[in-house]
């Protein structure tokens, strides 16, 4: 499971890498940048299916393939409650090729996930009528108890988030530091 969940770490932060934001040369940097990080994370927080399908497209979704659960679904499910605020965008007084955006999001917590995923499963496994199961049911109720515990676990905000803008070649991208910040605040870890 944590493997899946690294590999949407990765595929979200490569899309949200893909991101462009406009040019730099427009009057109002500081709204093109709140723009394009808006049309960005409305695309998670509608639980876009073109995003949900590219996430879900990474390699280790075939292991969640064996326990009933697309990676759609899967991303779908966890993102379901996500929510986000601009707080704040600047552009550098000394380089306006550079820039500065500060995010809270609302998301919900991996650990916790973890956490109600490992109760859930302990519950299970003690349970009588787990010894007459046959494989494929063992693994289609444990694709059952994975998907409930994250719908069971409510999104809640992060802390504020600074992510450091840079202007090339006439568009606003977020920077690696950037998007690792956003990655690890979107898996609210």
């Amino acid at each position: 499971m944590k493997k899946v969940l690294a590999a949407a770490v990765a595929a979200m932060m490569l899309t949200f890498g893909c991101m462009a934001l406009a040019g730099c040369s427009q009057p109002s940097a500081e709204d093109v940048i709140r723009d394009g990080l808006t049309k960005e994370l409305d695309q998670v927080k509608n639980l876009d299916g073109e995003l949900m399908s590219e996430v879900g497209a990474m390699d280790a979704a075939s292991e969640l393939e064996t326990y009933g659960i697309t990676a759609q679904s899967f991303m779908e499910t966890y993102f379901d409650g996500f929510d986000y605020s601009i707080d704040e965008v600047t552009i550098d007084e000394n380089d306006k090729n550079k820039a500065t955006a500060v995010v809270t999001l609302k998301v919900k917590s991996l650990t916790d996930v973890y956490t109600k995923i490992t109760e859930a499963s302990t519950e299970f496994a003690s349970g009588a009528d787990v010894a007459s199961m046959s494989e494929d049911e063992l693994n289609q109720k444990v694709g059952e108890i994975v998907l409930q515990a994250i719908t069971d676990v409510p999104a809640t905000e992060t802390e504020a988030v600074t992510l450091p803008l840079v202007c090339e070649n006439n568009e606003w991208q977020v920077t690696d530091a950037g998007l690792q910040q956003l990655g690890i605040a979107m898996f609210n870890l």
